[in-house]
């Protein structure tokens, strides 16, 4: 509570202020899980102890009694919805845990009524589904980083082609001849997308097969 040396409004009303606002930021670590709430609550008890102090105190001001008023009435306001959030906050957790505990136990009692082999063989099909969504994973990245490289090297490839074309032009080559390399480089990029597109199907089917 407030020390006996607080005996005025002026005294007290800026820690308990101060006490109000760390409490906000309490309250996000709360719902954040990294503070438990059982901490929250004693600042929270030790706000509702002051600010009953304040109450008291005010009706002893000659000096803006209003004034006062008026802050220790937002500081209380502020005290109510905080110790409303902990409490939902409370209820819900708490729900989820019942909850979590009740899917627990019926799990429990399915596999005890399961024979050993049953329970076996379900806990290796589900080891083995893992296995198989990483592999897909796994495969689907390395799809992506060798598509993205083929995308790559296909515009510098290009860019290559079309200074090779220009210098054979310059060194007099023949039309008839240039059209013959350019139509290589078509038939070249058609391989290379159709590539792309059948290693593509591909993982798609192999994703859909294992889910």
């Amino acid at each position: 509570g407030a020390s006996p040396t607080m005996t005025s409004v002026v005294e007290l009303f800026p820690r308990t202020r101060k006490l109000s606002y760390d409490l906000q930021q309490q309250l996000r670590e709360v719902e954040a899980k990294r503070m438990a709430p059982s901490d929250m609550e004693l600042g929270l008890e030790e706000l509702k102890r002051q600010t009953q102090t304040l109450e008291m105190l005010v009706e002893q001001e000659v000096n803006r009694k209003d004034e006062w008023k008026a802050k220790i009435r937002d500081v209380c306001m502020t005290r109510d919805w905080l110790d409303s959030q902990l409490r939902h906050w409370r209820t819900q957790h708490d729900r989820a845990a019942v909850e979590e505990a009740e899917r627990q136990e019926l799990l429990g009692r399915v596999r005890s009524s399961l024979p050993t082999s049953v329970i076996g063989a379900y806990d290796e099909e589900g080891r083995s589904l893992s296995r198989s969504n990483n592999v897909v994973a796994n495969l689907l990245d390395g799809a992506g980083e060798a598509m993205a490289e083929l995308m790559d090297q296909r515009e510098m490839l290009k860019g290559t082609q079309r200074k090779v074309l220009d210098m054979l032009t310059t060194l007099g080559v023949s039309k008839s001849t240039i059209r013959i390399i350019e139509r290589r480089n078509v038939v070249d990029n058609a391989i290379v997308w159709g590539g792309m597109g059948f290693v593509t199907l591909c993982l798609y089917l192999l994703w859909r097969w294992v889910r």
